[in-house]
């Protein structure tokens, strides 16, 4: 879990981190590696959920993949990533399924569907690191609570969280603050 004030370095430590933005000096290493030595790899194993979700002007199924090769993946498969991130009342609710057009930026849905819909997204491709940026501001705690306790019953996966809310990293091991351009470890007590 990572906290800090607004204009502290969150998400631009997220970016470098996903090599969004490169470090002039230094490096971010993977197994001693430099992961500027395999991007397109290393960007494969990260689902990325930023701050501001784009909402293409397509179906739900397309918004979803943004991927040609996983728009073949069966039904359930998809509404299995449509409950995880907490879709399922919103998309029974949605004449033509999958096949629903989605307005550009969103129009239709609300902030908290549009931030849940950044999460399908990212659980898409089964990735083995999972990042949210401030992923579940827009939700009330009691969404929040059900989306997070979805996403880490996912096995063998690395979880990063952005939050200005303490009490979303109930369930991370580690915590950090940045202040002042420096990063801080944080007791877990604070939570508690």
């Amino acid at each position: 879990g990572i906290i800090g004030t607004t204009g502290s370095g969150k998400s631009t430590l997220i970016e470098i981190l996903t090599n969004i933005i490169y470090l002039k000096n230094g490096n971010v290493l993977l197994d001693n590696k430099s992961t500027k030595n395999f991007v397109k790899k290393w960007r494969s194993m990260i689902g990325y959920i930023p701050q501001k979700i784009y909402i293409l002007e397509d179906t739900l199924k397309n918004n979803i993949c943004l991927n040609d090769k996983l728009k073949n993946k069966k039904l359930s498969y998809f509404l299995n990533i449509i409950k995880k991130a907490g879709l399922q009342n919103w998309y029974k609710k949605l004449p033509k399924g999958l096949n629903t057009n989605i307005h550009e930026r969103g129009l239709s849905l609300s902030g908290g569907e549009i931030q849940r819909l950044g999460i399908a997204r990212a659980l898409m491709h089964d990735p083995k690191i999972l990042i949210l940026d401030e992923a579940t501001s827009a939700l009330d705690t009691f969404t929040e609570r059900e989306i997070l306790k979805n996403i880490f019953k996912l096995k063998n996966k690395t979880f990063i969280c952005i939050s200005h809310r303490i009490e979303t990293f109930k369930n991370f091991d580690k915590i950090y603050m940045i202040k002042n351009g420096k990063i801080f470890k944080v007791s877990k007590k604070i939570i508690n």
